[in-house]
């Protein structure tokens, strides 16, 4: 049984909906599916557009890389989507297709390396080293299996910017290389994590919005010992402000970096709640490298719900 899927695309993020169906009298055996695309240290100051060439979106209900797949299209774009226009958890339509009900561990995103382009603020296009000129395949990285009911569901496909495209110092060949990030989940599973950023960048004494400072979102057990690793990124607006969509319940640390332009000390913030269906706010001050002590007590914490 198929059920129709809607897929999006996000800055830092691809997403895939199964979405609602008008017959509910019988079970269905496929959803409709729809994919978005989100984004995510990258010089977000120094970049206008990151467009990347999508082939088609597929997706996989065994997650065994060792044995042939059976791989099942969601859709095929064939066409650019420009990840700096999605960030701040908007996301983009990449398609629409119907997936057998079931639950799906892998997700594949083919691209195409000689279609995509970076162009900077002066208007000049970035040298980027991708895996191949033409068409090539990226698995995402399913967190919790995607269930697609006969109802419907959305899968998020984060490809995070900030650390797929790896920026090139000093090479004379390439500006930025292409090291893949992404993952995939279903969007109704998730929270979002949003605050400001804040700091006294020009040493008047008085704390400014801080524009492009990098967001990070870890996973990780300070108890156990278990490996730490990036789940998302994300940067501030010109107006000190940050928003991080699709993220699975749980508890992180997040991580502020001030911009490169700015000599202020990063901000941590250890057990950060994230909670299904809510918003959780965090804001803080950066300030000149200090005892932490003296940043903790402007930071502010709070959830509010956002969806009914």
């Amino acid at each position: 049984m198929h059920v129709p899927v809607r897929c999006v695309l996000t800055l830092g993020a691809v997403a895939l909906l199964a979405c609602y169906q008008d017959d509910v009298a019988a079970p269905r055996e496929t959803g409709l599916a729809t994919v978005l695309l989100t984004d995510a240290g990258f010089p977000f100051d120094l970049v206008d557009r990151v467009e990347v060439y999508v082939s088609e979106i597929a997706a996989s209900t065994d997650a065994d890389t060792s044995e042939v797949q059976e791989w099942v299209p969601i859709t095929r774009p064939k066409r650019a989507f420009d990840l700096l226009g999605v960030q701040q958890g908007k996301t983009a339509l990449a398609g629409r297709g119907d997936l057998p009900v079931g639950s799906y561990r892998m997700v594949r995103v083919s691209l195409v390396g000689d279609s995509s382009h970076v162009i900077m603020h002066d208007g000049r296009e970035a040298a980027v080293r991708w895996p191949v000129a033409g068409e090539f395949s990226l698995h995402a990285w399913v967190p919790e299996p995607v269930m697609v009911a006969d109802t419907g569901a959305e899968i998020v496909i984060d490809i995070d910017v900030g650390r797929s495209f790896v920026r090139v110092l000093g090479d004379p060949m390439y500006d930025f290389v292409f090291l893949a990030h992404l993952r995939a989940v279903n969007s109704a599973a998730t929270g979002a994590l949003s605050g400001s950023v804040t700091g006294d960048a020009d040493g008047d004494g008085t704390a400014e919005p801080l524009a492009y400072a990098s967001v990070s979102v870890i996973k990780g057990d300070a108890v156990t010992l278990a490996p730490w690793f990036v789940v998302a990124t994300g940067h501030t607006t010109t107006e000190g402000a940050y928003r991080i969509g699709f993220l699975l319940p749980g508890t992180y640390l997040v991580q502020v970096d001030p911009p490169s332009s700015a000599a202020l000390a990063s901000e941590t913030r250890p057990a950060v709640r994230i909670e299904r269906g809510q918003v959780t706010t965090w804001s803080t001050i950066l300030t000149t490298p200090g005892p932490a002590e003296s940043r903790i007590e402007s930071e502010a914490l709070t959830s509010t719900a956002i969806w009914r």
